[in-house]
């Protein structure tokens, strides 16, 4: 064998990475956007996207539209669908991006998304609603509504954590930290630059 023969055993890692680059590709702007109103993520994806989430906890809404014959709200109503699905929200009237039609404020469905769990969106729940995470440093349960636990947090039942499922199920609260989101998606066609595709899947 040649002396010049490469030794794979040269490029072994001894152990498990330390230390990792997450980047930010999107502007300051974009983040406060995606934080501020549900949004859909465009028809440039299949219709399927995995969320991989790590570090703090996150609970994660699903929207619907308003439909056409959807009457104003009262100020009861308001004040109720503001309670997003028992938690804290600072969501309030509502008009889809790009689309324009109305949202309701009212969650048709929320998670609670512990720390490495891994939620799959696909089919009507990705093509035809909307999905965010409020902008707020603690999720507060409200259990005066006296709706079962699984009615506020449709995965109440999966939870591992003890913590999370006392503050839902009798009324508390969980703070958050740095939360870090990994989403696995199939882009159909990829635009020139982060930034044009971003504008292209807002509208």
């Amino acid at each position: 064998m040649s002396s010049n023969a490469i030794n794979l055993d040269d490029y072994l890692v001894p152990g498990t990475n330390n230390t990792y680059y997450i980047p930010e590709f999107i502007t300051e702007d974009e983040e406060q956007y995606l934080l501020r109103k549900p949004h859909e993520d465009g028809p440039a994806y299949h219709p399927v996207v995995a969320t991989l989430s790590l570090g703090s906890h996150a609970v994660f809404h699903y929207y619907k539209y308003k439909s056409d014959d959807d009457t104003a709200t009262t100020p009861d109503a308001s004040s109720q669908a503001e309670r997003s699905a028992g938690t804290t929200t600072a969501a309030g009237p509502m008009s889809a991006t790009g689309s324009g039609k109305p949202i309701d404020p009212r969650p048709i469905l929320s998670l609670l998304l512990e720390p490495r769990s891994l939620v799959i969106t696909t089919s009507a729940l990705y093509t035809a609603h909307l999905h965010g995470i409020d902008e707020v440093q603690e999720d507060r349960f409200d259990v005066a509504d006296g709706r079962a636990p699984r009615e506020r947090i449709a995965n109440f039942d999966m939870l591992r954590t003890e913590e999370a499922k006392e503050a839902i199920a009798n009324g508390g609260t969980l703070v958050r930290g740095m939360r870090f989101s990994l989403t696995c998606r199939d882009v159909e066609k990829v635009a020139a630059g982060g930034g044009a595709l971003f504008k292209k899947l807002r509208g």
